[in-house]
């Protein structure tokens, strides 16, 4: 449940580009640093667009590795982002990128490959879970609770069935790291325990 304090923590005020005040809810979930970083770089873009500036390099790549959602905030600023495509934005949905894992990955006779399917059903049951569609949305702070989910809610062995799992896992989001759907894999970090397979 959404309390009063936290919608006001995710609200902001700012001024779009015809100097009108709009105010700007951020998602939920949104941190205190993000808010900050979300103001800053939005300031920077509504002040290109009221002075016709190119933007920098990194406000560009900001901009064009944001969420529907976040652009959709942008346009109530009066910024020009160009909205992607449904089509666009299929390819960085949880499920569109397992398929594409398994429709590239060469399983021989005899492989992992149903451990493959066992672990990644449970990515897609806790990205159902936690209303995770877009793999870019999926989070370090995700990716924690989806290891400590899987020994809590799924009843896995922490120090075997749960760390393999990671493992699978982490082969997955490594996959979409390096097709470039993704700015890091969340799984890579010591702080999940994992068998690097």
């Amino acid at each position: 449940m959404t309390t009063k304090s936290n919608k006001k923590k995710r609200r902001i005020q700012m001024l779009d580009v015809n100097r009108k005040k709009v105010n700007i809810h951020l998602p939920i979930g949104t941190t205190e640093a993000g808010r900050r970083n979300f103001k800053s770089r939005a300031s920077r873009l509504v002040n290109a667009e009221r002075n016709e500036f190119e933007l920098s390099s990194q406000d560009q790549k900001w901009l064009d590795d944001q969420s529907k959602e976040i652009k959709e905030k942008l346009r109530l600023l009066g910024v020009g982002v160009k909205i992607q495509s449904e089509s666009e934005l299929d390819q960085y949905k949880v499920t569109t990128v397992i398929r594409e894992f398994f429709r590239e990955r060469d399983f021989k006779a005899g492989s992992n490959e149903d451990k493959y399917i066992r672990a990644t059903t449970r990515i897609e049951k806790y990205s159902r879970k936690n209303r995770i569609s877009d793999i870019r949305d999926f989070t370090l702070d995700h990716a924690l609770k989806f290891a400590r989910w899987l020994v809590e809610k799924e009843g896995l062995d922490e120090n075997s069935t749960a760390r393999r799992t990671n493992g699978y896992v982490n082969t997955v989001f490594q996959f979409a790291f390096k097709k470039q759907l993704t700015e890091e894999n969340v799984f890579a970090t010591k702080q999940i325990p994992k068998k690097v397979l």
